[in-house]
């Protein structure tokens, strides 16, 4: 009846599932990172994914494949947002991106198992809302990613629904030291230099 998700219980009868986030998670953007001409924008990640072949973290898709075969579910909460494309009419190309390069690191999925921000109301760039969805009909059992946001609800330092305030670095510190009985222990975070939620936290 154990889960990675604080405040899930009497979950012992759903299945077990795992969530992974996806940039430098599934997948890597080191390369995208290295070609971008700030400032970045999620349409410039968008145009590059579209245009290259996902390279995957190693591991990743063995990993995925072991969990599969001993019956875990495989969610994909990623913070690409959907951002209707005006040319096309696409209304969330940013979807069919984002699976493909999940396929393309080497784990079979479909997009119903890939959630975006802002893809459905009250979506947005709190990921709580999307694994407290999956958490209806399934028992996680394990979180997976590279920023702490992944991990714990209003990391961010802009403050979104339904965190009413926004992450300091000392908010973030207490947060982490509060869940420290979860690291290593259903939650696994990926070291990334690059970018995430502390380059906002961090003081001027």
């Amino acid at each position: 009846s154990w889960s990675a998700l604080p405040g899930q219980e009497n979950a012992g009868h759903l299945p077990p599932a795992i969530i992974f986030d996806v940039d430098e998670t599934v997948v890597s953007n080191a390369a995208f990172q290295l070609t971008l001409v700030p400032p970045f924008t999620d349409e410039k990640l968008n145009a590059w994914n579209a245009a290259n072949k996902a390279t995957p973290i190693p591991g990743v898709s063995e990993f995925a494949a072991k969990a599969r075969a001993m019956g875990v579910e495989l969610f994909f909460v990623t913070n690409r947002p959907c951002i209707a494309d005006t040319v096309s009419g696409d209304p969330c190309p940013q979807k069919a991106v984002s699976t493909q390069d999940v396929v393309e690191a080497g784990i079979p999925t479909s997009e119903d198992r890939v959630m975006l921000s802002f893809e459905q109301p009250g979506w947005n760039k709190e990921k709580k809302n999307r694994r407290d969805v999956i958490a209806r009909s399934y028992r996680v059992i394990m979180l997976i990613g590279d920023d702490l946001g992944d991990f714990i609800p209003c990391s961010r330092r802009r403050a979104v629904s339904p965190c009413d305030s926004g992450a300091t670095a000392e908010s973030r510190l207490a947060a982490t030291l509060e869940h420290q009985d979860y690291w290593g222990n259903g939650w696994y975070i990926l070291p990334n230099p690059m970018h995430g939620s502390w380059t906002t936290a961090l003081p001027k």
